[in-house]
């Protein structure tokens, strides 16, 4: 029996949730081959490639997951963290333009400068310090 895209998806997600990173690379790469702009599998194979500290590798998969759909916060964040991580100051400070003309991340990141708490779940303190300040400089 042949899964469905979204079921493959929940399939990845768990394993990837679980700590099986090679079988969640496994799975969003098999999405990709069948749906290349998939934003999920993008998204979710950056995150992937940044926690193996493959930084420029994350980049093109989150940038393909914010084309595809650029409504998603957490596709913004990812990308914005994946940026700094690289030490790309002035094109996270665009992205956050960007998202911040969409009416994303303000909430997330500004709440986050009095209580870093939010963003601690996604990234660490000196990341969450550095996108702090690129918001601020981006305004």
């Amino acid at each position: 029996m042949q899964l469905t895209i979204e079921q493959a998806l929940q399939q990845a997600v768990v394993a990837h949730n679980g700590g099986n990173l090679n079988e969640a690379e496994r799975i969003y790469r098999a999405i990709l081959q069948s749906q290349p702009k998939n934003s999920r599998a993008n998204h979710n194979l950056g995150v992937i490639a940044v926690s193996l500290n493959r930084i420029e590798a994350a980049l093109p998969l989150f940038k393909t997951a914010l084309d595809t759909n650029p409504n998603v916060e957490q596709f913004w964040l990812s990308y914005v963290d994946a940026l700094v991580k690289a030490e790309r100051p002035k094109e996270a400070k665009q992205a956050i333009k960007k998202a911040k003309k969409r009416g994303l991340m303000q909430k997330n990141l500004v709440s986050g400068c009095h209580n870093r708490k939010p963003l601690l779940r996604v990234m660490p303190r000196i990341i969450v310090t550095r996108v702090i300040r690129c918001f601020f400089e981006a305004a």
